[in-house]
């Protein structure tokens, strides 16, 4: 009886509060905080710490108790602390002068920038706080990865460049001197990015990145029109380091065709040109490729095919680069006598900085065939029947830039001739963008033609451009006037 009656006693007994010893101390400015505890929730250690450094505690409203927790943390700055603990319990914390504050961590459901935003700002805590240590070269290298997939190549320089310059014995050096030299290369700065790629040439640690740094250089002596000093290193290429990669022979034909150009040896050019051509489709070289080739076809005189380069590269360009093919075309189209593949790509240019110069070519295009600026919305007409013959002649990316001005002004238009350049436009746009953008611009279009005729006319167009990607099912629909 008196065993039972004590274990009743024992089992009856009030619980004995949790022990949290927090301690709280300022060296040098900052607080650094001390928590040892054998088990507790978190909420119960946070709670301690902002009560102990007299801060309000947000975010425990609704918050479902986790698991008791051993704590042992000595002298770590007070973010850190709290930072940790919330860790453990899924939550994210933000500690200020005044507050704790507390959100759910984020998961699965959260957007990608979301997750991009917290890892960026983790690693950019950790690498202040310990800025020598050898893992900051990895996370300089995450931020930089991040600034640079969002646009921000500048401040992604900044990063890569930090790898090299604080950690250049790193194993990561190699690779951050690469991206630095190729983020200057998309920028435009030559003569940067060609310091980049030497010091890479010249770092004395292993790296896999010998032959492509010497490839580099080459490449922006050329692009710094030294091309005589570019082809002396692409020759040392060849013999320190040759290839039988199909896809390294190809990228040293361009960059060996941009080098003969830039020295004058034109037909040369031609022909390493066409030999890289000749090796299949290369993404990484395609740009240069067609801006290559419509310089050489400039200096031959094949104005007209030049000025068709021009747009094609532009398509890919970014920013000043796309401005500067859009002037080159229309110079280049005024050479070739072609003054409707100005005015064309003056109303590309409408709203942006090259605007102005191509203006001043226009006008003098206008003036080589007697037109005045009045005469120019007489050319609609033609515009259209020239789009239309060179869709017949499978010349899909001409078209789509004659018609592409024409479209963005199609409300000026009557219906029928509405409805003819929409059409148009929709199976140019199939043979360049897909049938899917084809046929979101005819859906777009649908509700502003009131005549049944017009509209059927929209239907089967997307009809045809789904049969002919053999997408029967969705042709089906739309030849039914599903749309």
């Amino acid at each position: 009886m008196i065993a039972g009656a004590c274990l009743i006693a024992f089992l009856l007994a009030p619980a004995q509060p949790v022990e949290i010893d927090v301690q709280l101390k300022v060296v040098d400015g900052d607080v650094v905080c001390s928590v040892h505890t054998r088990g507790a929730s978190p909420a119960e250690v946070l709670a301690e710490i902002a009560r102990k450094s007299e801060r309000t505690l947000v975010g425990l409203d609704g918050v479902a108790p986790a698991e008791a927790i051993p704590v042992w943390l000595d002298e770590r700055p007070l973010r850190h602390v709290v930072q940790t603990i919330a860790a453990c319990a899924g939550w994210r914390a933000h500690v200020n002068i005044a507050r704790i504050e507390l959100d759910p961590d984020l998961g699965h459901g959260d957007p990608r920038e979301a997750l991009e935003d917290q890892c960026f700002a983790a690693n950019l805590r950790a690498i202040r706080a310990h800025p020598d240590h050898p893992l900051a070269a990895e996370g300089e290298m995450v931020l930089g990865e991040i600034r640079e997939r969002r646009g921000d190549l500048r401040a992604a320089e900044s990063h890569y460049s930090a790898v090299s310059k604080r950690f250049g014995n790193s194993a990561l050096a190699a690779e951050a001197l690469l991206r630095s030299g190729q983020i200057f290369e998309r920028l435009g700065d030559w003569t940067d990015a060609l310091e980049q790629f030497r010091a890479l040439g010249n770092l004395p640690q292993a790296h896999p990145y010998q032959a492509r740094a010497r490839l580099e250089i080459a490449h922006c002596m050329a692009e710094n029109d030294d091309g005589r000093q570019a082809l002396f290193v692409l020759d040392t290429l060849e013999k320190l380091f040759p290839t039988t990669l199909t896809s390294e022979r190809q990228s040293r034909l361009y960059v060996r065709a941009r080098a003969l150009h830039a020295a004058g040896r034109e037909n040369e050019a031609v022909r390493a040109l066409a030999s890289a051509d000749e090796l299949g489709r290369n993404e990484e070289w395609d740009s240069d490729a067609m801006e290559l080739r419509a310089q050489v076809l400039a200096r031959f005189g094949r104005h007209s095919e030049s000025a068709r380069a021009w747009l094609a590269y532009s398509q890919n360009a970014e920013n000043q680069a796309r401005l500067r093919a859009w002037v080159n075309a229309a110079q280049e189209a005024r050479e070739a006598g072609d003054v409707l593949g100005v005015l064309c790509i003056l109303h590309l240019a409408q709203g942006t900085r090259a605007e102005t110069t191509i203006e001043a070519i226009a006008e003098e295009a206008r003036k080589d065939i007697g037109l005045t600026g009045d005469d120019e919305s007489a050319l609609g007409g033609d515009l259209v029947a020239q789009a239309r013959g060179l869709l017949d002649q499978q010349k899909g990316a001409r078209a789509l830039a004659l018609l592409a001005p024409l479209y963005q002004r199609r409300e000026e238009r009557q219906a029928d001739a509405r409805l003819e350049l929409v059409t148009l436009y929709a199976r140019a746009l199939a043979g360049e963008k897909g049938v899917d953008a084809a046929v979101a611009e005819l859906r777009r279009n649908l509700d502003a033609f009131a005549e049944p005729a017009a509209r059927k006319e929209l239907c089967s167009t997307a009809g045809e451009l789904y049969e002919a990607a053999q997408r029967f099912d969705d042709a089906i629909r739309a030849y039914g006037g599903q749309l």
